[in-house]
C-alpha cells in the first residue's frame, strides 16, 4: 500500500508540476500579450500626434501664404486707388473723370475676382495639403480595422 501512496503523490506532483507550469505559461503569455498591446497603442498614439503636427505646420504655412498674397493685394490695391485718385484730380472735364472712374471700376472688379479665384485655389489647395497626414492616419485605421 505505500508503494500506491508513493506512486499517487509522484503523481499528483507531476501534475502539480504541470498545473504551474501552465499557470506560469499563461501568465507570461498574458503579461506578452498585454505589454505588446500597449506597445502597439503608443506607438499608433505616437503617429497620430506626428500627423497632427504634420497638419498644424502646413496649415500654418499655408495660412502665411494666404496672408502675404492678401497683403500683397492690398497694397497693390491701394497703389491703383492712389493712382486713380491722382488721374482723377488732373482730369479736365467731367466726362474724362467719369471714363477715369468707370475705367478703374471695371479693372478693380476684375482683378478683385481674379485675386478671389486665385485666393480660393490656394486655400484649397493648403486645405489639401493640411488634411493629407489626416487621411493617411484615417487610411491606416481602417486598413487595421479591416484586417
Amino acid at each position: 500500500m505505500a508503494g500506491k501512496t508513493k506512486s499517487t503523490a509522484k503523481n499528483s506532483t507531476a501534475k502539480n508540476d504541470k498545473a504551474n507550469q501552465f499557470g506560469e505559461d499563461v501568465l507570461t503569455n498574458g503579461f506578452e500579450q498585454a505589454f505588446g498591446a500597449y506597445g502597439d497603442v503608443t506607438e499608433f498614439s505616437k503617429e497620430n500626434y506626428q500627423a497632427l503636427v504634420e497638419c498644424s505646420n502646413a496649415a500654418k504655412a499655408g495660412l502665411e501664404e494666404l496672408q502675404g498674397e492678401a497683403l500683397a493685394f492690398s497694397k497693390q490695391a491701394l497703389e491703383e486707388s492712389a493712382s486713380v485718385a491722382e488721374a482723377a484730380i488732373k482730369a479736365r472735364s467731367i466726362q474724362e473723370l467719369v471714363e477715369i472712374q468707370s475705367n478703374f471700376a471695371k479693372t478693380a472688379f476684375e482683378s478683385y475676382v481674379g485675386q478671389m479665384s486665385k485666393i480660393a485655389g490656394m486655400f484649397s489647395e493648403t486645405s489639401r495639403v493640411a488634411l493629407d497626414p489626416l487621411n493617411s492616419r484615417v487610411s491606416d485605421v481602417m486598413n487595421k480595422v479591416q484586417a
